[in-house]
């Protein structure tokens, strides 16, 4: 099987003090192995829980485009954004 078919993993977490309040957001991603190939995390301001934690998804996937990845796999915390994600 080609490297590009391997799935690899993108771990997101986003969080805010306060609801709205001071919020950061990261994530990591991981090749077939489980090895961290990048980690990224960002301050977003004064943002909502939830909005911070797509803001993290959104991050992440713009780094699997930048690497080239096409088959990924998504963890997160966030019930919201798995039941979304999940439809």
């Amino acid at each position: 099987m080609s490297a590009e078919h391997l799935e690899w993993l993108l771990m997101v977490d986003g969080a805010s003090r306060g609801n709205p309040g001071d919020a950061d957001c990261g994530a990591a991603i991981c090749d077939e192995n489980g090895v961290v190939v990048k980690e990224m995390s960002r301050y977003l301001g004064q943002v909502t829980n939830n909005a911070a934690e797509y803001e993290a998804l959104l991050m992440g996937l713009d780094a699997l485009i930048e690497l080239g990845r096409k088959k990924i796999r998504v963890q997160s915390d966030s019930q919201l954004l798995v039941r979304q994600l999940n439809g």
